[in-house]
């Protein structure tokens, strides 16, 4: 297969399973040779800032000298995103290869193993990832997980260096549960015995989160307020130290993004400890050279933000990051919302009254807000709206109406950025970083 006949591939693949489980996956990497446990991992779960986490960590490995493996979701421009190794995504050409070799792999392995059959979507790039890293000799490589944990496909993973919880909120309910606790607990899957936790969560998730990591015997690290508790020693002052002066040097806006590098320092800490390599010397360096697209990015030029925000706590801190850096003038939004998301709570947090909403539908196989139901709940809280049928055209209204001096939002679903990023003409996120 080439680029093109890779991705069509994977994208007609099954998107997961009736009956949760990891068996399948599990005999398939096993048959494989275990190539998840060929080097050192850093997993990281949560229902947001996780992406984040997974960014900074990279960065500062990189800074470190390490060769570090990246596995993230979900891409926005390319499927090349999803996999970094040195702090370069993978080579089409390499893409392709590697697509080449799972396909028979595990078309090969569903003929012989009827009862698992093939490989679903995401298991399929995660084994990519897996084989990637380990062909590419990486010294470490740090996982985002693509949904909830205990039954991800990347929770394969047998040992370890330290996990991360970010935090959890209700979304994915159709899959993970209705309510925080349900949801908590299946992210709580990836906390392994002995080994490290690191969390941003507080109230009764960080009970259960508690409760999980003492019957597992994992030293768990607390993240809150840009303050650390929990299994401190030694290491961890020194950890918060270096955090304390390289948290003003981090490239990514966004006051909630300092949670997110304390997380991510204090699984550096955990690497450093095990491996006996001073990584955290790197902080500074990789917290001021961490690119991460889709979030709370800005373009000056054009005055326009683009952001991922897709849930109601993400809701939450976008508006609250939009008020301190943006708190004069009218705003425009570009929206679209997946169907599985609290759209009405989400909205209420995000929009402010005279706001103006240019609603679309989101791409993708996933079932979707329409743009009308969209536009009547903006309608609502008192913005004036305009439903259209795609985002390129909501895109294209909302730079035709607005001022020069007004913001741009674009935001609600991963693919309003992805179109964002195409309206401006980039046709990787590579070439969407400004270098400051």
């Amino acid at each position: 297969m080439n680029y093109l006949q890779a991705t069509a591939y994977i994208e007609s693949l099954s998107p997961t399973t009736l009956n949760p489980s990891l068996e399948r996956f599990a005999e398939f990497m096993r048959l494989a040779g275990n190539k998840q446990d060929l080097y050192p991992t850093i997993h990281v779960t949560g229902t947001n800032g996780k992406g984040s986490v997974v960014a900074i960590v990279d960065s500062v490995l990189n800074a470190s000298g390490l060769k570090c493996g990246r596995f993230i979701g979900p891409h926005l421009l390319r499927w090349n995103e999803r996999f970094h190794v040195g702090g370069e995504p993978i080579s089409d050409s390499k893409f392709a290869e590697l697509a080449s070799l799972l396909r028979e792999l595990s078309e090969d392995f569903g003929k012989k193993e009827e009862r698992y059959g093939c490989l679903t979507w995401f298991e399929f790039l995660a084994a990519m990832a897996f084989f990637y890293f380990a062909e590419q000799k990486a010294d470490v490589a740090v996982i985002e997980v693509g949904l909830g944990g205990r039954w991800d496909a990347t929770n394969v993973i047998t040992n370890p260096v330290a996990c991360a919880i970010t935090s959890i909120g209700l979304d994915h309910t159709h899959i993970l549960g209705n309510t925080v606790l349900e949801i908590a607990g299946e992210k709580a899957g990836i906390i392994k015995p002995a080994v490290p936790i690191v969390t941003g969560c507080n109230g009764e998730v960080l009970s259960l989160i508690e409760s999980v990591a003492r019957r597992n015997q994992a030293p768990l690290i607390i993240c809150k307020d840009q303050k650390l508790s929990g299994a401190l020693d030694s290491l961890s002052s020194r950890c918060y130290e270096q955090f304390m002066t390289a948290k003003h040097k981090l490239a990514l806006s966004g006051s909630y993004q300092k949670t997110n590098a304390l997380i991510a320092a204090s699984l550096l800490a955990a690497y450093e400890k095990r491996y006996n390599q001073p990584v955290l010397n790197a902080l500074s360096d990789g917290f001021a050279h961490v690119f991460w697209p889709g979030r709370f990015q800005y373009f000056p030029q054009e005055n326009i933000l683009l952001d991922g925000a897709h849930n109601q706590p993400a809701a939450v801190c976008l508006r609250a990051a939009l008020d301190r850096d943006f708190p004069q003038g009218r705003r425009h939004y570009v929206l679209s919302v997946y169907q599985n998301k609290n759209s009405k709570e989400m909205l209420a947090a995000l929009l402010k009254e005279n706001d103006i909403v240019y609603a679309a539908e989101a791409g993708g196989r996933r079932p979707v807000c329409t743009a009308d139901e969209i536009a009547a709940m903006a309608r609502e809280l008192g913005c004036e709206t305009k439903s259209f049928s795609s985002l390129e055209e909501a895109f294209s209204a909302a730079l035709n109406r607005k001022e020069k001096a007004e913001l741009l939002i674009g935001t609600g679903s991963f693919a309003t950025v992805k179109i964002g990023l195409s309206s401006l003409g980039f046709k990787s996120v590579e070439e969407s970083q400004i270098i400051k």
